[in-house]
């Protein structure tokens, strides 16, 4: 098994927040419709902090299904599908739903240090971020 690249593991998350994205704005157009709906005049402050909240909700909610149940499901998410590239575990064997698990919770990691765990990828041979080594997991090629 080949190690993926990072263009084309770059490129593969790129287009799979994009569709977390589109999901996730008309999910809060929806919101936003319902709450303005039913709002009283004027709204309260505490009732804006209650939509933010649900925004945000939203947001971790639906990235959360969608990286660990395509992950866990076939080991890749549509964007690794389209640019041929799929998660296994160390061993190349299949990810399941616990190592899915913590490769999303190492995602938060990642973000929540602005993105200094993938620099962890550059020095490791089989490009393994934080989340990879959290989870024992690895992103090989999937065309090949």
């Amino acid at each position: 098994m080949r190690t993926a690249g990072a263009v084309r593991r770059g490129l593969a998350f790129l287009i799979d927040e994009a569709i977390v994205g589109a999901v996730w704005l008309i999910g809060v157009l929806w919101l936003l419709i319902v709450d303005l709906l039913t709002a009283d005049a004027p709204v309260a402050l505490s009732a804006l902090a209650l939509v933010a909240a649900a925004v945000a909700g939203l947001g971790v909610l639906l990235h959360a299904v969608y990286f660990v149940g395509f992950v866990s499901a076939c080991g890749q998410t549509p964007g690794k599908m389209l640019l041929g590239v799929r998660v296994v575990r160390r061993d190349g064997g299949g990810v399941g739903g616990g190592r899915a698990l913590g490769r999303w919770i190492g995602y938060g990691l990642v973000f929540a240090t602005l993105g200094l765990g993938w620099i962890v990828a550059v020095f490791d041979a089989e490009r393994r971020g934080v989340h990879d080594r959290i989870a024992g997991t690895r992103v090989v090629r999937d065309d090949v």
